[in-house]
């Protein structure tokens, strides 16, 4: 009995480190993402000439 509710508990224990870990790459990827588009957006090569032609 207690081997099975120490072994459930590893396993969850596990578990949500691992998504915790997977969460915390995906969280990386999107702000490096997001900043890049907003860069891209604001100093693009499209947006410089506009603003030179203006």
């Amino acid at each position: 009995m207690y081997r099975e509710i120490a072994c459930r508990g590893w396993i969850n224990n596990y578990r949500l480190a691992s998504i915790t870990a997977k969460l915390k790459s995906l969280d990386e990827w999107l702000r490096n993402r997001l900043r890049y588009c907003i860069w891209s957006r604001t100093y693009g090569r499209k947006s410089l000439s506009e603003n030179v032609k203006t």
